[in-house]
């Protein structure tokens, strides 16, 4: 999860939090689903499909949009270039 941040300070604490998600992920998933054993497991490796998804829908917004195929005034296109210029 960390090697997707460039430049993260606190590094140790970014850490930790993110143990204490996947820690508070893993005892929902056991209590909500008691008869789904890898549950847990299962949405763990969704993680990566998905976060390769996100790039490939931010890439094709991004061409839609340099295109003039959508409007320019969306909150998404917003967020979209709000997210581009701090990367």
């Amino acid at each position: 999860m960390v090697g997707y941040v460039k430049f993260l300070e606190g590094r140790q604490f970014v850490e930790s939090v993110h143990e204490q998600v996947n820690a508070a992920l893993l005892e929902h998933t056991l209590s909500s689903h008691p008869h789904f054993l890898d549950r847990f497991g299962q949405l763990l490796c969704w993680l990566p499909e998905l976060h390769s998804l996100s790039a490939h829908a931010e890439d094709y917004l991004c061409d839609k949009n340099l295109s003039g195929e959508v409007p320019c005034n969306s909150l998404l296109i917003e967020m979209l270039h709000a997210k581009r210029a701090c990367s």
